[in-house]
């Protein structure tokens, strides 16, 4: 039986949050050297076959990493490099704890994603070269990280990552010692995967302000569930180390979000009997109109004159 508990407290100093985001760090490490050393442990005898193992881990690897190329070149990833301009650009622009660059533009940001983009596109290539288990498991953790640093904006990390944690090898049964060992090759490199998304999205989660403390309390049940589905995976596969650093890596991503979310207003429902403009809104509610933007953002209207009748906004 597991039971998590928050216990109320004042709000956080930044040296403890600090701490908080350290502690991630230092066991997203953890855990991604457990997942090299099980990885390597795992394949060794079935790369000992040859290259034609070799190539099938390699080809599961360039399969996910295809995914890769495609979500940074996603709508949602250019978005989301444009959150760090400086400015009020809309519902669509912007997101959870982009840093503000003022020195920005249009032009600047774009060429810098196109560049990274480019960076993703040479990781993934790597990967059909990888010349071992080592190499290979070291190619398939940059991806995602290169992914990640491509992405000023972690709620577009998080959204840009969340496919890459899907990895599945579809294997074929075989009786031969070298199918077998094609098989075995296949979903350890599947699993490394999965880990290697998860890791990065549990760095980007450090990053991550939620807006509410709903929004903190929504992020911790999909990021503790994948962590703990990869967990159990990692145990039933025999995989202790992995298991054991997968366990901490979730108890401090869960720790931090709940201390960031503890310190959040709650949302509620504002009904009105007619629509109102957001400013209106705003001054109403919070008696500051520079709060009309996080009421667009969250009532998505069709303008912004004309906010819905019924809609959800932070409690203070």
């Amino acid at each position: 039986i597991e039971m998590e508990l928050v216990e109320r407290r004042d709000w956080l100093g930044s040296i403890i949050t600090l701490a908080l985001d350290a502690a991630i760090g230092v066991a997203a490490i953890a855990f991604g050297s457990a997942a090299t050393s099980d990885y390597a442990s795992n394949t060794l005898a079935p790369y000992s076959y040859g290259r034609s193992v070799l190539d099938a881990g390699r080809t599961i690897a360039r399969g996910w990493g295809a995914g890769a190329v495609s979500a940074i070149r996603s709508p949602r990833a250019w978005s989301s490099s444009l959150g760090v301009l400086p400015g009020n650009l809309g519902r669509y622009v912007g997101g959870n704890g982009a840093p503000i660059d003022p020195d920005a533009t249009e032009s600047s940001v774009l060429e810098a994603l196109t560049t990274n983009a480019q960076v993703i596109s040479g990781n993934v290539a790597a990967l059909a070269t990888a010349a071992d288990a080592t190499a290979l498991a070291t190619g398939i953790l940059a991806v995602p990280e290169s992914v990640r640093s491509a992405i000023a904006d972690p709620a577009g990390q998080i959204a840009v990552l969340a496919p890459l944690i899907s990895c599945d090898a579809t294997v074929m049964a075989s009786n031969a010692p070298i199918g077998d060992a094609i098989a075995t090759a296949q979903t350890a490199t599947a699993t490394l995967c999965r880990q290697a998304a998860l890791l990065s999205l549990a760095r980007a989660c450090g990053d991550w302000q939620p807006s509410s403390a709903e929004d903190a309390q929504a992020m911790r049940f999909k990021v503790g569930t994948l962590l703990d589905d990869e967990a159990v995976t990692a145990a039933d596969n025999g995989n202790d180390a992995s298991f054991q650093a997968l366990r901490s890596l979730r108890a401090q991503v869960l720790q931090d979000l709940a201390d960031r979310g503890a310190r959040l207003p709650d949302m509620v429902t504002v009904t009105r009997n007619a629509p109102l403009p957001a400013l209106v809104l705003a001054q109403q509610l919070y008696a500051d109109g520079s709060r009309a933007p996080d009421l667009i953002r969250r009532a998505d209207p069709i303008h912004p004159a004309f906010m819905p009748t019924d809609f959800e906004a932070l409690s203070s």
